[in-house]
């Protein structure tokens, strides 16, 4: 059965959720689980998708992999989700998947701001060679926190502020795109 979060960015793809230039179509959705609607999302017309709240712990990401590949893809997920034994995974978990032969490859500044995106475990980033493969895309995915509570609100605040100053550092002259559940839902 398909949830309304995948059917619905399903529906979307030929509207405003889908970027589309001469050549390269991306995708961005919070899909509620990868594992679940696998079926819908390895099908979608595109050449990248940047995927929020995949739900993978470690066991299930090598098997995405695997069936990424099989379908055409290429997997680049942030870290696992934990399991908690005799709980369905929580919400969480971020992916950068490309269509073949394009090839994501995990991106690294070093940036304070970087490490603390890449240590909540709601965020990757990566580079796809453009052109004549001496030139890269970057692409950064963010999965902010939802909830307003007071620690919500300053997790999320924090999370984009730090995805701010990780895609400035970068540089002006570098092609980015950013793919984001920012989670600012009004009140």
């Amino acid at each position: 059965k398909e949830s309304s979060a995948a059917s619905d960015v399903y529906k979307r793809q030929q509207s405003s959720a889908t970027t589309t230039t001469k050549k390269y179509r991306v995708i961005g959705g919070n899909v509620g689980s990868l594992e679940d609607h696998k079926d819908i999302i390895y099908k979608w017309h595109a050449d990248l998708l940047l995927l929020q709240e995949i739900r993978l712990d470690a066991a299930l990401m090598a098997v995405h992999r695997w069936t990424a590949k099989e379908q055409g893809w290429t997997l680049c997920p942030g870290p696992p989700i934990l399991r908690t034994p005799g709980k369905p995974l929580p919400p969480g978990g971020v992916a950068i998947v490309a269509k073949q032969p394009h090839v994501p490859e995990a991106v690294w500044q070093c940036s304070p701001d970087e490490q603390l995106l890449k240590n909540s475990g709601r965020y990757v980033a990566t580079a796809i060679p453009i052109r004549d493969g001496k030139h890269h895309m970057y692409y950064h995915n963010l999965y902010a926190k939802s909830g307003h509570s007071v620690a919500a609100t300053a997790e999320r605040d924090r999370l984009l502020w730090s995805l701010a100053r990780t895609v400035t550092g970068f540089g002006k002259r570098v092609p980015q795109f950013i793919g984001m559940d920012a989670n600012t839902d009004p009140k």
